[in-house]
């Protein structure tokens, strides 16, 4: 790919004269140039892509042939899938090309049920696979039997919503070259989380998985870039707690095997969040994410950057303050515009801030006790309103609300060191 496929829609327009398509394929073209982004691309945009002059772009727009489209594979590994997998095939309405269906040791009727339906659908190809405690051995296998020019990777609950879609996008961008190291993502909503996960690969010998679990594509040619369509995919979450066991020792086994790799390192602590300890937390990842553990220089990959959020969460929960100074320090310029760096750099302030107010509420408390009122110039109610004060900032809200009523029925006329919207909300503006 020499040009990158996502062109200036302004460009397009300027240049219709030029394009021999359709009105209806060149509205098209400008609807499906919409659903798909990718910074690393941006290196491939023409010079000057107001220009007239740009033949050869025209060229590839030219070719663009919508009655000869990409022929798709879409890929599963299935087990006990008896109650998803039809629906799941049924959603690709006929317009996969192929349908590969790895089965890794199922002893439900997902194998009887899929073998009746291919009678009446050819595209569907069964397979078995000796499960061995690998997602990526099987799911090499299965891309191994695929004969298309694209693959898709579905599990058998999960429903593309635009399936037809898809196939006139990968149909348009098949005429700008090959993607050896572009992984195509797809929106996963999976009940009420929303997340990207590459489903799409060219069908091209360098593309392989990789990790017992969590697998993901990467490229013999080079380090792997993501592209995101936007193109839904429905699912469900099917988690049990037999499963994240399992999964759990997949991932560590994946973590010895591939110790330089973060990916995996960084699932384990993700999905262990709660019930992992600190200190155990830690010690799992100084010696991965550093290259010197004296020097503490954070090996630079966008697996480290979350596994040291993660770190400097976990910090803060335990109110280790050095170690979460540390952390920030080490991803202060490659996260400073992260929204959870963002979040855990202001938790932090506001933790001090709670420490200063906690500290600040003890010592006005213990001076309390030896009030001295006589020839007071100000009543002790104006006391007792920034007593109130500190109480609601310090989270006891109820304590502060107490005070300040009993203050507003005695008598009004008091400093309130409160804002409107502080009192308000106590008092219902009383």
């Amino acid at each position: 790919m020499k040009i990158n496929p996502i062109l200036k829609k302004e460009w397009l327009r300027d240049n219709q004269a030029y394009i021999k398509q359709s009105k209806v394929d060149f509205e098209l073209i400008l609807h499906l140039i919409e659903l798909i982004e990718s910074d690393d691309w941006n290196i491939l945009y023409t010079k000057n892509s107001k220009s007239l002059s740009c033949r050869q772009v025209i060229d590839y727009v030219n070719k663009v042939d919508f009655n000869n489209q990409s022929t798709i594979s879409v890929v599963y590994i299935v087990k006990n899938e008896q109650n998803t997998i039809l629906k799941s095939i049924k959603s690709l309405k006929k317009l996969a090309d192929e349908i590969i269906v790895v089965d890794t040791g199922s002893t439900d009727e997902t194998i009887e049920i899929l073998t009746n339906y291919s009678m009446n659908d050819t595209s569907i190809n069964l397979y078995s696979f000796e499960w061995c405690d690998d997602f990526s051995r099987a799911r090499n296998f299965a891309n191994s039997k695929a004969s298309c020019d694209w693959i898709v990777s579905l599990d058998a609950d999960e429903r593309i919503t635009n399936f037809k879609l898809l196939k006139l996008l990968l149909t348009y961008l098949k005429n700008f070259g090959d993607y050896p190291k572009t992984v195509f993502n797809l929106n996963i909503i999976r009940d009420d989380n929303v997340y990207k996960s590459g489903k799409v690969i060219q069908n091209l010998s360098c593309f392989s998985y990789r990790g017992r679990v969590h697998e993901t594509y990467f490229s013999s040619v080079g380090d792997v870039h993501y592209t995101n369509i936007n193109i839904d995919i429905i699912s469900q979450n099917r988690m049990t707690l037999k499963k994240a066991d399992y999964y759990n020792k997949l991932l560590l086994l994946t973590i010895d095997e591939n110790p330089m790799n973060l990916r995996w390192l960084y699932f384990y602590l993700r999905d262990n969040f709660n019930s992992i300890e600190y200190t155990e937390m830690k010690t799992l990842c100084y010696d991965s994410l550093y290259d010197d553990p004296l020097s503490r220089n954070l090996k630079g990959s966008y697996y480290s950057v979350r596994i040291t959020l993660l770190l400097m969460f976990k910090a803060l929960q335990n109110k280790r303050i050095s170690d979460f100074e540390k952390y920030q320090y080490t991803i202060k310029d490659v996260a400073c515009e992260h929204s959870d760096y963002i979040f855990l750099k202001y938790a932090f302030k506001l933790l001090k801030i709670q420490e200063i107010i906690g500290d600040e509420l003890e010592e006005m408390l213990n001076v309390c006790q030896k009030l001295k009122t006589e020839n007071s110039i100000f009543p002790v109610d104006y006391l007792y309103s920034v007593l109130a004060t500190y109480l609601l900032l310090e989270g006891e809200p109820q304590k502060s609300k107490n005070i300040l009523e009993e203050l507003f029925n005695r008598n009004s006329d008091f400093p309130c060191f409160l804002t409107n919207s502080m009192r308000e909300f106590l008092l219902r503006a009383k």
